[in-house]
């Protein structure tokens, strides 16, 4: 007998963090009459990983279903904490969230199912999948407020049939009530709001990591004047203002991360605006013809969308422009520190085209 031949065309394989989302998740789709296991994945050593591991496996054992748990921690290393270090080496402002969910979690949860036969993957994220014209699609969360669409436009387009995201249509207040008719408020963990590896600020993480970076140097305005120096670039971050300890009578905030030279570029918030964005290793989850406006002259595709540069963002009206594998976004009005290292995510309506990686 296959090792899959025992489980049901509907069963599901729920990512489970311990934390009260992922558990809600769980009760859906038992509501739903789903087959359900749960997965929880080892990320690092910490104690409070162990203790979201305990109460993920207790959420299991009070909900009735198989529970797995896999060490991924240094497949995490590999491809988490190293690609968070060698971003701020590199000047880059890194979001390591966005790389984890296609990378690590929906990766080892499509290995999980593969292996055991279960049908179908599904997380606690606030998005949707909606299938329109055979086709298969992400789609944003209908709480606005609370829409995860962002940090998973980076899954293969081939993997979305294979998808659940039970709290697509559910308001983070309504998880709330559901955990707590259901009495487990008591079970599932804290929230965390951060990034999940980082004990307290990334510049004390990327030292405990051995993490050399290049001293003080000149700060510079846009003309390259000299006004003042800096305490290291990985200190800085585009956009920002406290911390430069320039007097005058403009604030003046951090317009570039200059690495080649160890200049710290500053100036008035005007410089700050972008008209457009290149991205790299664009992902798409819309095949051209499924996307609105989109036309082809000259061996170059063209659609207009709304695009967020970071998750909390405001989606903007933009065109995007595609010539093999460059891409660029040029904003209807120009948009306030597009930074290197975040990423771009396109949207018609609540439908993610797909996204890419700031690079200039």
């Amino acid at each position: 007998m296959a090792m899959g031949s025992r489980r049901a065309d509907n069963s599901v394989l729920v990512l489970i963090s311990g934390g009260v989302d992922s558990a809600v998740a769980v009760m859906s789709l038992l509501e739903q009459g789903y087959h359900v296991e749960t997965l929880f994945l080892k990320l690092f050593d910490s104690a409070e990983s162990d203790a979201s591991c305990s109460a993920a496996r207790r959420l299991s054992g009070k909900f009735g279903v198989p529970f797995h748990e896999l060490d991924y921690s240094v497949r995490f290393k590999r491809e988490i904490i190293d690609y968070f270090i060698k971003s701020y080496e590199k000047g880059l402002t890194p979001n390591p969230c966005v790389r984890c969910n296609p990378a690590i979690k929906i990766a080892a949860g499509i290995e999980l199912i593969k292996k055991t036969g279960i049908s179908r993957l599904a997380t606690g994220h606030y998005c949707r999948i909606e299938t329109q014209e055979q086709e298969t699609m992400l789609c944003r969360g209908l709480d606005t407020g609370k829409d995860q669409s962002y940090f998973l436009h980076g899954v293969s387009k081939e993997l979305l049939p294979r998808l659940l995201f039970p709290l697509g249509t559910m308001s983070k207040s309504v998880v709330r009530k559901r955990a707590a008719s259901a009495g487990i408020r008591n079970l599932v963990q804290k929230e965390s709001q951060d990034v999940c590896f980082l004990q307290g600020d990334y510049r004390q993480f990327l030292e405990k990591q051995g993490v050399s970076f290049s001293g003080s140097g000149p700060m510079v305005d846009i003309s390259g004047n000299t006004v003042g120096s800096h305490r290291g670039l990985h200190n800085y971050t585009v956009g920002q203002r406290r911390g430069l300890g320039l007097p005058g009578p403009e604030p003046s905030y951090v317009i570039q991360l200059d690495m080649e030279n160890n200049r710290l570029v500053v100036g008035p918030e005007s410089c700050l605006y972008s008209s457009s964005a290149c991205l790299k290793r664009v992902n798409w989850l819309v095949l051209p013809e499924y996307i609105d406006s989109c036309s082809a002259e000259y061996g170059m595709l063209t659609f207009n969308c709304d695009v967020k540069i970071r998750y909390r963002h405001r989606a903007v009206p933009a065109e995007v422009t595609v010539s093999g594998s460059d891409v660029r976004v040029n904003f209807h009005e120009p948009q306030r520190a597009v930074t290197p290292g975040q990423f771009a995510v396109f949207y018609q309506g609540d439908v993610v085209i797909g996204g890419g990686e700031i690079c200039a």
